[in-house]
């Protein structure tokens, strides 16, 4: 009997595992493909040395505010998507985030409220939309852009309307 349970077991997960490497949403499995090959090839190429030139010609320090400037421009989108998705307490700390980092730490380029405790979150329209219920759609490939969902396409799409980050 006790044999018999094992196999049944077995039979159970080797069917699952088969149904679920069946059913992949990539109908566009060879578009992603040729997508992909373009999109190794430009990292290689031309976005991997030109993101090693610029580490070499800016120091460390500024290269860092201009990242925590960028992000801090980011953080009105992810106020409104944590407002959306149903999380008061999160935009409230991130809204005062955002104001300590804009005033304290001039426009955001020092980013003085990680170190007292006002953490950085990552919220955006696709998250919200997948909150909210909205089914992925088929997996995607972009140039330049990379794997991602019509779902998040369109949350992106949205997110830009904000900060021009």
């Amino acid at each position: 009997m006790f044999l018999f349970g094992r196999r049944l077991l077995c039979l159970i997960l080797v069917c699952s595992a088969a149904v679920a490497r069946a059913a992949p949403n990539d109908p566009f499995e060879s578009f992603n493909r040729k997508v992909m090959g373009f999109n190794d090839v430009a990292e290689r190429y031309v976005l991997t040395p030109v993101a090693r030139a610029y580490q070499f010609v800016l120091p460390a320090p500024v290269e860092r505010g201009l990242h925590n400037a960028f992000v801090n421009l980011d953080g009105p989108i992810v106020i409104v998507n944590q407002v959306l998705q149903g999380k008061p307490v999160l935009a409230l700390r991130d809204t005062g985030r955002f104001v300590l980092n804009t005033t304290v730490g001039l426009v955001g380029l020092i980013d003085v409220a990680t170190p007292i405790g006002l953490d950085r979150h990552v919220e955006d329209f696709g998250q919200t939309f997948a909150v909210w219920g909205i089914p992925q759609g088929p997996f995607l490939v972009f140039p330049l852009w990379g794997p991602t969902t019509p779902l998040f396409v369109t949350g992106d799409a949205i997110d830009t309307i904000g900060p021009p980050i």
